[in-house]
């Protein structure tokens, strides 16, 4: 399945946030990354109902990443 989006600018924030392995670091990442789906979000509407799904589905896994943040510090 192809992903046009894939280049857009909030797709690297936001890979970089689900890698982070750094909890010192992992706060910002995941406050870059919402900044730019927001953004994105907010550009394109519904315009590519794909892709805006994409960015909801993505906001969802930083939410869950931000939700269970403590767990990762212990590991």
């Amino acid at each position: 399945m192809t992903r046009p989006w894939e280049h857009q600018p909030w797709v690297e924030p936001f890979q970089l946030a689900v890698l982070e392995i750094d909890s010192a670091r992992l706060t910002k990442r995941i406050e870059t990354a919402e900044s730019a789906i927001r953004a994105r979000l907010a550009d394109i509407g519904m315009r590519d109902s794909r892709e805006s799904a994409a960015l909801r589905d993505a906001l969802k896994v930083l939410s869950l990443l931000a939700k269970h943040e403590p767990w990762r510090k212990a590991a």
